[in-house]
């Protein structure tokens, strides 16, 4: 084994280098560039290690792990300098601090969050294609450049949140499946593009609401990155798929992009570059980077990210074996739910006696007292301009105690609320129980005890908006 491969190999996640190994056998050596690092690879293996009976259970395996890794060596560089709290080096995931995520209304490129399934493409603007096809009157072939040219350049602000946002709290409930996000995997940009209604009818799609087989059918997209959960076994890996109904992609008012700009500059490599879909009030999962392919259709894209992830499975379902029964049963997430998190102060820890500014995001009412009393947040929000699909960041001026437990909630105009108790769930999605600081919370008597199946609690009765409009900003009172 020696021989073979002469380094150390980190494990794929751990975002350590490999060390180099020298033995003075430069000359018989090849080098590949690995997690930063170098791996040694002598290519005049013994013909004793070949034959020997633990082949395949170390070698092979080593080789897939390292072929793994070496698939993520063309992913962009990420500065050493960035505050980005990572998850995974591969694939790439990461989020900003709370506090951090709070400084701007429209969220800096950088500090924006990274959600990735592969390796990041490296694609080649002026020979990628947009192909358009499926339940249309004319396929298209579009390049970037016909995509501006073509069609009207809109600007959309919108709030992209992942669905796995705030997993960690659920996980503090029972162990969950996914990224263990806390409450920054949210953000909200400036995204430039066409309207995906725009270049439907460009290819001769009608909408008639009076067509009711027309009323179930979607638009499916496909990157063109290389998935392993995607992966065909007639063509190999393929690109992140998912879809959205077709209804929401020709409303007038749905604003779905085709977008080529985030914040005024051309999208960057891990946020779809050169095109990508935005589908504002949908979960960031319907939200296809490095887009390849749009094909109308007359069911939901057939793709693993639509069919066997981003669902909210029964609570009683604790493993990928119990999932396996209900994913045909369960429907994708759509639209995303009512939000709110305190991101400052960040902890417990910062938390001290005295007059204090409390900030977070959403359309939020706070309370001092672990909930007992609630007094109203001033939104912090342009007073002008395109706001519809975009968060609110919020704040107010509290005295804190030492013992103070902060709680924040949001409603929506129609009065939906957040429910007091996590609502878990296996993959942990839609994580959006009242935040609280410290989280101390014991889980409710819903989650039943050991050997008994989870059952689910029901979310509060609703609570009345009523919307006045102040110097300060719109405030909610309640």
């Amino acid at each position: 084994m020696q021989r073979c491969i002469r380094g150390c190999l980190s494990e794929p996640d751990s975002g350590h280098h490999v060390e180099q190994v020298d033995d003075g056998k430069a000359e018989s050596r090849a080098e590949n560039r690995w997690l930063g690092g170098v791996v040694t690879c002598d290519w005049e293996p013994s013909a004793r290690f070949f034959s020997s009976d633990m082949i395949q259970p170390i070698f092979i395996p080593l080789l897939y792990l390292l072929s793994m890794e070496l698939s993520y060596v063309a992913d962009p560089s990420h500065p050493p300098s960035s505050s980005l709290i990572i998850h995974k080096d591969h694939p790439f995931n990461a989020e900003p601090p709370l506090p951090q995520l709070v400084e701007h209304y429209v969220t800096p490129e950088p500090t924006f969050f990274k959600r990735n399934h592969g390796p990041i493409p490296d694609i080649d603007k002026t020979k990628h294609r947009v192909e358009v096809k499926g339940l249309v009157a004319t396929n298209l072939s579009l390049g970037v450049e016909e995509l501006r040219s073509r069609f009207e350049k809109v600007d959309v602000v919108a709030t992209l949140e992942c669905a796995g946002n705030r997993r960690d709290h659920l996980d503090k409930v029972k162990k969950t499946k996914g990224v263990i996000w806390s409450a920054g995997a949210v953000g909200t940009a400036w995204w430039t593009g066409a309207r995906l209604r725009d270049v439907l009818m460009a290819a001769g799609v009608r909408t008639d609401p009076r067509n009711r087989v027309q009323a179930t059918w979607h638009v499916a997209f496909e990157g063109a990155d290389e998935c392993e959960e995607e992966k065909d076994k007639d063509v190999g890996k393929r690109g992140y798929g998912s879809s959205i109904p077709l209804e929401k992609a020709m409303d007038p008012l749905g604003d779905v992009l085709l977008a080529y700009e985030m914040n005024g500059k051309p999208l960057s490599r891990l946020h779809g570059y050169p095109i990508r879909v935005v589908v504002p009030g949908y979960i960031g999962a319907r939200s296809v980077k490095w887009l390849a392919r749009i094909t109308i259709q007359a069911e939901e894209s057939r793709a693993f990210f639509q069919q066997r992830d981003y669902k909210i499975l029964p609570p009683f379902v604790t493993s990928d074996e119990e999932a396996a029964e209900y994913w045909d049963r369960v429907p994708s997430i759509g639209e995303t739910n009512v939000q709110s998190v305190i991101c400052e102060p960040a902890s417990a820890e910062d938390v001290r006696p005295g007059m204090a500014t409390v900030r977070g995001y959403a359309f939020s009412d706070l309370s001092i007292d672990g909930g007992q009393t609630w007094r109203c947040a001033d939104l912090c929000q342009p007073s002008t301009g395109p706001r519809q699909w975009s968060w609110c960041l919020w704040q107010a001026r509290v005295r804190l105690e030492k013992d103070s437990r902060l709680v924040c909630r949001a409603v929506d105009l129609a009065g939906n609320t957040q429910p007091e108790e996590p609502m878990w769930n296996y993959r942990g999605v839609m994580s959006n129980a009242r935040f609280r600081i410290p989280d101390n919370k014991v889980p409710a008597q819903s989650y039943e005890k050991k050997g008994k199946k989870l059952t689910q609690t029901q979310p509060p009765v609703h609570i009345q908006a009523h919307l006045s409009d102040k110097k300060s900003g719109t405030k909610a009172n309640f």
